[in-house]
């Protein structure tokens, strides 16, 4: 099928799809804003969210890690009672005691393991978000998938309200025939049974309607939406890179996922996050700088001739200190040796997930492009099959309404056109369906 062919197919589709919609009574919903809604209310999409928010700090706190850490104290202090001084004497000794100080730590070499971790961080973050995205179409495709059942559901009830007329109509003409003695009762106990027959299928297309718009509100996370604020997507086109004619572009879409991208990306921060462990058989250098000061003042009866004035003391008593520490690991019971070890199995627990990822990928675009290709081919022949059904029903109708053709014979050409309709219905939705699906899987939100 060329995508001119394509293209208008499904132009076609979506007028006949409109049909099943009644007259709005409030702002209809489109497949996008179902989407948006369903995004915006969804607990484990914001949870995704939060998480994603986590990654976003994570990086600020490596980033963190190349800045100095400054610290500052001050204290005062009372010694208050009596004592005992040098010459065996009683005396009272209350003291104060001020002190201040201020110090500052920097790393300066850790094995280069900040660098590792910050770029690990990174890495995080970008597959957090690829990872939102891809929970985003997961979502879209879910809804999508809600949202053209519903609309499969409602044109059947259409088809089935339709035909439920037919019959109305059928008994009428029956009993004017039976009260006119032109019929018997035969013919009329059939024309009920006919309605009867279509009014149990109304009835069961009602419940099967309301089931699936019960399905997608919940979905949509609302507590109730009225079956007419829902709308039939407007027209799609497929672009070139939409219509996927060869193994390299089926390639080049699977590795353009963000689901094969988030895993990408999160392996790559594995490697940077066993870099950043080995830094552990590095040796570590750090300096540390401070300065403190205190004041000390004595009470009692002739203490104030040991006290000196706190701008001399705060003169006398400064301190200032400067130091480099110098850590080299010898033995740490294998515990980097280990950590090392458990990463590498983690990042091949990934490589083996990035395959089993694309394996599924691929079946599932496979299965995608297969099933527009029956539901387009079903289109036709089912299009060419209702004109005949129709045909053959109107022909047996008006040999019914002569009295040549049986109630049943009648009954059978209804149930025929009744069922062709919903098989229409179903491959117009469905392969609607697919084109939707496949622009899902094609990363086009």
């Amino acid at each position: 099928m060329t995508k001119t062919k394509l293209v208008a197919l499904t132009l076609a589709l979506c007028p006949l799809l409109g049909q099943a919609q009644n007259e709005s009574k409030g702002k209809a919903f489109t497949l996008d804003e179902c989407i948006a809604i369903a995004i915006k209310n969804n607990p484990e999409y914001q949870s995704q969210v939060i998480r994603h928010t986590e990654t976003k700090l994570q990086e600020d706190m490596r980033k963190s890690a190349f800045l100095p850490t400054v610290h500052a104290s001050l204290g005062n202090s009372w010694d208050l009672g009596r004592s005992v001084d040098k010459t065996g004497v009683m005396q009272d000794r209350s003291s104060q005691s001020l002190s201040i100080s201020i110090g500052a730590n920097l790393n300066i070499f850790s094995g280069f393991s900040r660098l590792h971790e910050l770029r690990s961080a990174q890495l995080q973050r970008s597959a957090s978000e690829r990872s939102l995205e891809q929970a985003r179409l997961n979502l879209g495709m879910q809804v999508t998938q809600l949202y053209f059942s519903y609309l499969t559901a409602e044109r059947a009830v259409v088809s089935a309200q339709k035909q439920y007329q037919r019959s109305t109509d059928r008994l009428r003409y029956a009993e004017g025939m039976y009260a006119g003695g032109k019929w018997g009762q035969d013919k009329l106990a059939n024309a009920e049974a006919n309605l009867a027959q279509m009014t149990l299928a109304l009835t069961q297309a009602e419940g099967a309607r309301d089931e699936a718009r019960l399905s997608l509100v919940q979905a949509l996370g609302l507590q109730d939406v009225n079956i007419e604020q829902i709308s039939i997507p407007e027209s799609i086109k497929l672009s070139n890179k939409e219509v996927l004619t060869s193994q390299s572009q089926v390639h080049e879409a699977i590795l353009d996922r963000p689901d094969i991208k988030a895993n990408s990306l999160r392996a790559e921060a594995l490697q940077e996050q066993i870099k950043a462990q080995r830094s552990g058989y590095m040796p570590s250098l750090s300096l540390s700088l401070g300065y403190s000061n205190n004041y000390y003042k004595v009470f009692g009866l002739g203490a104030d001739v040991f006290n000196l004035p706190i701008n001399e003391q705060f003169k006398q008593n400064g301190r200032s200190y400067i130091g480099l520490n110098l850590s080299i690991p010898i033995f740490d019971a294998f515990q980097t040796r280990n950590r090392i070890r458990m990463s590498k199995l983690s990042y091949s627990l990934l490589q083996v997930e990035r395959n089993n990822i694309e394996v599924r990928l691929r079946k599932e675009l496979e299965t995608i492009r297969l099933n527009m290709s029956l539901n387009e081919r079903n289109i036709e022949a089912t299009r060419a099959s209702l004109k005949a059904t129709e045909k053959a029903f109107a022909l047996t109708e008006a040999s019914w309404r002569a009295g040549r053709a049986t109630s049943n014979e009648l009954s059978d050409a209804n149930l025929k056109v009744y069922q062709t309709e919903l098989d229409l219905y179903t491959a117009e939705a469905r392969y609607l369906l697919q084109v939707y699906l496949l622009r899902y899987f094609l990363k086009h939100e």
